[in-house]
């Protein structure tokens, strides 16, 4: 069983484990790029905006602030866009469309984003894998060193390659990681600023 298991590990070789790693760096890479593009082109002053349309509504133009809403991809202009097609309605029923509005946005700026967040706390151990069997495959080859050969010199040259795997996998994590805080942050950030818009666009539109 200890020898089929042996051949096993020998087939999987530590050079797979490192293939995949970089296939899985390259995916981690390609996600974080798509994901900065769509929330870069969806960044908005809420500021700004909140008064653009705080403009509109109080000179009684509510299709020009539903235009400027309209005429944008954010968040911020999704869940304001919401709000005024319902202006009018009493408060409960604004919150409940701005819950269902922010948790749809929501979904469309987390897409993929649980991908590094996987990488991100797996990668490490795909590299400690193949660092196992770098070394099994050391003291495989170990048992069958000729007994003049320099043994120590030949493990510590295996084992060195093994660790390889290790690092590479940490290499591959740490950026799969800060990809995913920093795409969470922005994420948060939209939906804080739905927050804040909902507030204020409530009280001007809501119901007495």
């Amino acid at each position: 069983m200890t020898d089929l298991l042996l051949r096993l590990l020998e087939l999987l070789g530590q050079e797979a484990t490192l293939w995949l790693l970089a296939a899985v760096s390259t995916a981690s890479a390609a996600v974080a790029v798509e994901r900065w593009w769509y929330l870069r082109a969806r960044r908005v002053d809420i500021d700004a905006f909140s008064a653009r349309l705080a403009q509109h509504i109080d000179s009684g133009d509510a299709e020009g602030a539903r235009a400027v809403a309209a005429g944008m991809a954010a968040m911020e202009a999704r869940v304001a866009e919401r709000l005024l097609a319902n202006a009018g309605r009493p408060r409960t029923e604004l919150e409940d469309l701005y819950r269902a509005a922010v948790e749809r946005e929501r979904m469309r700026y987390e897409r993929a984003l649980s991908w590094l967040a996987t990488i991100g706390s797996n990668a490490p151990f795909i590299g400690l894998f193949g660092t196992v069997l770098g070394i099994v495959r050391a003291f495989a080859a170990l048992s069958t060193t000729a007994a003049g050969a320099n043994r120590n010199t030949v493990l510590l040259g295996a084992i060195s390659e093994a660790l390889v795997a290790t690092a590479v996998g940490i290499a591959v994590a740490i950026p799969a990681v800060v990809a995913y805080n920093a795409l969470t942050k922005r994420v948060e950030t939209a939906v804080g600023g739905s927050e804040v818009l909902f507030r204020e666009l409530a009280a001007r539109i809501s119901a007495r």
